[in-house]
């Protein structure tokens, strides 16, 4: 905030007549109240902003969870693929040669 009086006075000191010193504080008082935010208002912001940027953080990780799940079963079936093919072969091998 700022100190209204004490803006007056200077502008007072420096030859602005009261009226016009007045109508500058009504101005400077408007922007600044009305762009101020209280202590209050800016820790929910902030609180609002972390939750939400959590969220998009936990939905990404929940993304990526998914895609490690899928890569796991593809990997398993493949390995489960190959043995047995290995299994067969090696039964195959021994079969035909006479093991």
């Amino acid at each position: 905030m700022i100190d209204t009086l004490k803006y007056a006075k200077i502008l007072e000191s420096g030859g602005l007549p009261r009226n016009q010193a007045e109508a500058h504080i009504k101005v400077i008082s408007d922007i600044f109240e009305g762009d101020m935010i209280t202590k209050q208002e800016f820790n929910k912001f902030r609180i609002e902003e972390f939750n939400s940027f959590k969220e998009q953080v936990e939905q990404r990780f929940d993304q990526i969870d998914l895609k490690f799940e899928k890569l796991e079963n593809k990997i398993t079936y493949k390995l489960g693929g190959y043995i047995t093919f290995l299994i067969g072969a090696t039964a195959a091998f021994m079969k035909f040669s006479g093991h």
